[in-house]
């Protein structure tokens, strides 16, 4: 793709010794002579990338936009985070937030100065390990997310109690990390107008940069939360209207209904991760037209942008929370809390929060 230009004299020993650092703990090396091949930065690199407005300032207005808008719910979920279903939702936010700078803000700023690696290479190798660090702790996140709604559902809610669901987020956090310190980071590249294990540096065709572990992190996902998705639909749809029939009575009711929001909510939040795992893992595998790159992007940022939107117009607590710190709902009080007893799947009594009544 890029065709080397000068020698090694010219390489930046910084990017030298930086990459030198990481890679050497790496568990996949980077490529073949990866490091050797490493240019000082200059302007003769950013003839070889491409400046693209339009989506530079989608990308970039969008993150700003979007992180305005999770601030607050943000909040939200951190006043309510009692419950273990929103301390998940409370630590995607902040990792989703920390994600979209990447994604979104930070990846316009590049489309919009055509930028690739050996550009600003200290800046893309540092952005790209933050990136990866960000995706693979929300993916494994959302998976927490997702066992957490089926066992509230099953009457398994005792395995999210305390600490244990601190416990939980403490593994997705040091999952992140841990790719982002010890595998390949994905490379910005305007001209392809997305992140690339291949920096393309030189003009070898063989798909030599890989990062097996982020591929095996993504079909997990997929594959994952595809069958949990069905199991809780099973259960939404059998276990929660048993034989004695829960839709006759207003308290089954409001617990279906209440389950069912927050299932929109968690499918809403683990939608944009299945959709670009798919496409990230082929594309940096076989050849792509433009238009699923960008898709893929697309799909990347809208899954996240799109959350604190969803919040505001089915989560009625976070949207009375935000109107309060806005000062526009001015009658809106603590919320209060109605329980009830209804029988589980095995007739025994457990005490349910079905509803919250905001006055």
């Amino acid at each position: 793709m890029f065709s080397v230009m000068g020698d090694e004299n010219c390489q930046s020993k910084v990017v030298k010794l930086l990459v030198r650092a990481v890679t050497s703990m790496s568990l996949i090396p980077l490529g073949p002579n990866w490091i050797t091949r490493i240019l000082s930065p200059g302007a003769v690199w950013q003839d070889k990338g491409e400046t693209r407005p339009i989506f530079g300032y989608w990308s970039l207005i969008s993150g700003i936009i979007a992180e305005l808008l999770y601030f607050p719910c943000m909040l939200a979920l951190r006043a309510e985070s009692k419950n273990s279903c929103y301390k998940i939702m409370f630590w995607i936010s902040l990792v989703d937030m920390l994600t979209l700078l990447c994604c979104s803000v930070f990846y316009g700023i590049g489309l919009l100065h055509g930028d690739v690696f050996c550009t600003k290479p200290q800046w893309h190798f540092c952005l790209g390990a933050y990136g990866i660090g960000c995706w693979t702790a929300s993916c494994l996140g959302c998976l927490i997310l997702v066992c957490n709604r089926l066992a509230e559902l099953m009457d398994k809610g005792k395995i999210f109690e305390g600490r244990r669901t601190y416990a939980f987020l403490s593994v997705a956090t040091v999952y992140g990390i841990v790719f982002a310190l010890f595998t390949p980071p994905p490379i910005f590249n305007s001209k392809y107008q997305s992140f690339f294990f291949n920096p393309y540096i030189d003009d070898s065709q063989e798909y030599v940069y890989r990062n097996i572990p982020h591929a095996v992190n993504n079909l997990t996902v997929v594959i994952l939360s595809t069958f949990l998705y069905f199991v809780i639909f099973d259960a939404l749809t059998t276990q929660m209207m048993p034989a004695q029939g829960a839709m006759s009575t207003d308290v089954g009711r409001k617990r279906i209904r209440a389950s069912r929001a927050v299932f929109i909510q968690a499918a809403v939040i683990c939608f944009g991760n299945f959709t670009s795992s798919i496409m990230y893992v082929y594309f940096n595998f076989f050849y792509t037209p433009p238009a699923l790159i960008i898709f893929a992007q697309v799909a990347w940022q809208l899954g996240l942008s799109l959350q604190p939107v969803i919040y505001l117009l089915i989560n009625s607590r976070i949207r009375a929370y935000c109107l309060n710190l806005l000062g526009i709902n001015r009658n809106v009080r603590k919320s209060t809390v109605t329980s009830h007893f209804i029988p589980s799947r095995n007739d025994s009594r457990r005490q349910t929060i079905i509803s919250t009544n905001i006055i």
